[in-house]
């Protein structure tokens, strides 16, 4: 899924989803279609729930991608080892939510690699983590 949207268009995607509370990564993966996500998810308690720990894990992973406090990468780590873990037997592990919300999760994670990539060298970024690890 690729999205053409001109300049204009992305800052008004980046403010309505900043403030309906949408990370950015989840507007840059699903464009306009993250407020439809967004409000099919808010019609069950139970989504709702699985929709904002997906979301906090988001915003932690991008928050702290390039952060050189400790405590922050610690903070990256989490996420990072969340959202990279198969696990299929915890309800709210990643696979398992994102299957519950009906979201690819190879394409959510290409999606946070292809973010850390675009981030500028020599930071001590996602995908360099990724690559130490």
């Amino acid at each position: 899924m690729r999205w053409k949207t001109t300049e204009g268009t992305k800052v008004i995607m980046e403010n309505t989803a900043k403030a309906n509370g949408d990370s950015d990564l989840l507007v840059f993966l699903f464009g306009p279609q993250v407020t439809d996500l967004r409000d099919r998810f808010n019609k069950q308690p139970e989504c709702r729930l699985m929709w904002a720990v997906l979301q906090d894990a988001v915003d932690t992973y991008m928050k702290y991608a390039e952060s050189k406090r400790i405590r922050h990468q610690n903070r990256f780590r989490e996420a990072r080892e969340w959202i990279d873990r198969n696990d299929l037997e915890w309800l709210f592990s990643f696979v398992s939510i994102c299957h519950t919300l009906g979201l690819d999760p190879d394409y959510l994670r290409q999606g946070l690699q292809r973010w850390g990539q675009s981030k500028r060298p020599g930071c001590r970024g996602a995908a360099e983590i990724r690559e130490a690890a």
